[in-house]
């Protein structure tokens, strides 16, 4: 026999508390119609006092009473179990939005970090190359500087030249100073060469 489908057991699964109550009080409306009947009537007095409880009815069980109640309130928090859950979709539902934006913004923040990163490299790169050639200009002024001193005068300018080289002040003077490495050189061989 195949199993009942989800549908049909979900209606029974609904319909069980009504025709639980519906059994409930049914025998014991036909428990009180046999009861009538089938009551000798022995004395006419015992039969009227039979009738006048016949027409009061006995107050049900406290268990029935509070069946209707506790259905109510099985239903009640069946209901709220599903609103809880239909809130709870929601607002996971909201926070997977929101972390979903912000992974996006942080990819996004991680590519520009990394062209700044690209930009810094370039940017030292070329930083290293300017003082390498930098370093390479005053090893070159240095030398210059070196040959200057060293190289006897030729020509008619030989006897300033060499009264100027042994003069104090003139060789000596010709030190880097802030500024650009051209101007120190003009200034030193204009000194240089200064009678």
């Amino acid at each position: 026999m195949p199993r009942p489908s989800l549908v049909l057991r979900l209606k029974r699964l609904l319909a069980a508390p009504l025709l639980l109550l519906r059994r409930l009080r049914q025998p014991r409306a036909e428990a009180e119609e046999e009861t009538t009947e089938t009551a000798p009537d022995r004395h006419g007095a015992r039969g009227e006092e039979a009738d006048e409880a016949a027409e009061v009815p006995a107050a049900p069980s406290p268990w029935r009473r509070l069946l209707p109640y506790g259905l109510v309130l099985l239903a009640g928090a069946g209901a709220g179990g599903g609103g809880m859950y239909w809130l709870s979709v929601q607002v996971i539902a909201r926070q997977t939005t929101e972390l979903g934006e912000q992974q996006e913004e942080v990819a996004r923040l991680k590519d520009v970090l990394a062209g700044y990163d690209q930009l810094v490299l370039q940017n030292r790169k070329k930083l290293e190359e300017e003082q390498s050639r930098r370093v390479t200009l005053e090893n070159r002024l240095a030398m210059a500087q070196a040959d200057l001193t060293r190289q006897p005068a030729a020509g008619g300018r030989g006897a300033p030249a060499l009264a100027a080289a042994g003069q104090p002040g003139k060789a000596g003077d010709c030190t880097l100073r802030p500024g650009s490495i051209g101007s120190t050189l003009k200034d030193c061989l204009a000194e240089f060469n200064r009678p």
